[in-house]
């Protein structure tokens, strides 16, 4: 078994309560990855099917499946499912040739993801503003996009007793 980005540390709000610890593998193709994030008010089994969603660019099944969890949400795990959701629809519209919407949607995307820390949710949020700037940028610019960017789940560090 592999983990994406294995250097990547989640640190569990210990103070929380309400927060649930989920785990579930997932099939990327050759490779299996174990998810374990910390998520509160989300959908878990639903959150994590729209992160593999994105991952394999179905992206407007994945802004239809993050805005399932998104509609039950709250505080802090709404704005960052809008940002989310945002994304994915950013590069949908960029499959459909929509560059104008495609800019517009990474713009609040990114404004909105900057009021996270670098791990929420159990990605990799800094990995994915880089790769939002760097769209942004070279659609700015003209230039040919990169890849499309990928979640990058994250592990939960396990606290010290």
């Amino acid at each position: 078994m592999r983990l994406e980005n294995e250097g990547c540390q989640c640190q569990p709000n210990v103070s929380n309560r309400r927060e649930l610890c989920v785990s579930n593998t997932e099939q990327f193709g050759s490779y299996e990855y174990r998810i374990t994030t910390h998520i509160s008010s989300m959908k878990s089994k639903t959150y994590l099917r729209g992160l593999t969603e994105f991952n394999r660019q179905v992206f407007f099944e994945a802004h239809e499946t993050l805005e399932d969890v998104w509609r039950d949400a709250s505080g802090s795990d709404r704005a960052f499912l809008q940002a989310l959701i945002q994304t994915s629809v950013a590069f949908h519209h960029f499959t459909k040739g929509n560059v104008i919407g495609t800019s517009s949607l990474l713009e609040k995307s990114a404004h909105t993801l900057a009021k996270y820390a670098d791990v929420f949710g159990g990605i990799d949020v800094l990995a994915l503003r880089q790769s939002i700037a760097e769209w942004r940028q070279a659609l700015d610019d003209g230039l040919a996009p990169p890849t499309f960017p990928k979640f990058q789940f994250c592990r939960i560090a396990k606290p010290s007793r």
